[in-house]
């Protein structure tokens, strides 16, 4: 063999063998990526019967939808549809005492907005053309959606203002973190969720009197249903000392946040009542 001849399948030799390397470099970096994915994720594999949910996330009869009869835990919820699917969906969250909070409207995409307070959810799942769900057809269906969830199913703060039964309310500190909304422009620096769920008013009552504060009330579908804004100096002292005012929830929110722009109120304890 020719010395040229030589070098040239050493040649092809090596830029193989670097084909090779850098082939199966790339396959280690995905396999690694897909382990720290597994180590973060896991996926939820529901069962699923004939049946539905109706506005209060409760189960109606029905033949051409299928529904998970159980619920399962909702945290970090991310789902996603087949390319082909022929079905669309809704998703019931409920809280940590299975108490319904809210739905999605029809779903025919992915999805992964859980809801303040949502511990728990259902699938609701309704082929787009069939009237009558066969037993072959729903394990055909019900593949098409795939949910994922993640492994810490921990939920920080949930419920933490779902204040007990005898609504003699709860102290709090406020966050020292901004709530943001799009094009409200808000600079205030402190922030609290509070879970309004089913109740009728909720009022609070604040340590300090030096600053302004802002109560929003949302809903999960729409976002912000309304806010009330006041200067908490214009405030009735009561018998506690605390400087209280009182809004009542609108139709359709399940939680509020409540902000506040001043060290004197954010720092300090402060009560809330939700009844």
């Amino acid at each position: 063999m020719s010395t040229y001849k030589s070098k040239s399948v050493l040649k092809s030799v090596i830029i193989v063998a670097l084909g090779v390397l850098v082939l199966a470099g790339a396959i280690f970096g995905i396999v690694k990526l897909v382990e720290f994915a597994n180590k973060e994720t896991k996926t939820v594999s529901p069962s699923y019967v004939l049946g539905s949910l109706n506005e209060e996330g409760k189960y109606v009869a029905s033949k051409d939808t299928l529904y998970t009869k159980n619920m399962f835990e909702c945290v970090g919820l991310q789902t996603e549809l087949d390319f082909d699917a022929t079905v669309k969906y809704q998703i019931f969250f409920y809280n940590g005492n299975k108490d319904y909070i809210t739905h999605t409207t029809w779903l025919a995409d992915t999805y992964d907005t859980v809801p303040s307070f949502a511990k728990y959810a259902r699938i609701v799942i309704k082929p787009v053309d069939d009237d009558n769900i066969s037993t072959l057809e729903k394990i055909k269906y019900q593949k098409q959606v795939k949910l994922t969830v993640l492994k810490d199913q921990s939920v920080k703060d949930v419920d933490s203002f779902k204040v007990d039964s005898d609504r003699t309310g709860k102290t709090i500190s406020l966050d020292a973190t901004t709530f943001t909304l799009s094009g409200t422009g808000s600079d205030y620096s402190f922030s609290k969720d509070i879970n309004c769920l089913n109740a009728a008013e909720v009022e609070v009552g604040f340590k300090g009197a030096n600053g302004n504060a802002v109560l929003w009330f949302i809903d999960s579908t729409s976002g912000v249903v309304v806010n009330y804004e006041f200067d908490v100096a214009t405030l009735k002292a009561k018998s506690d000392g605390l400087y209280h005012t009182t809004v009542k929830v609108p139709e359709g929110a399940y939680k509020a946040v409540l902000q506040v722009n001043s060290d004197d109120i954010g720092t300090n304890n402060n009560v809330v009542y939700v009844r």
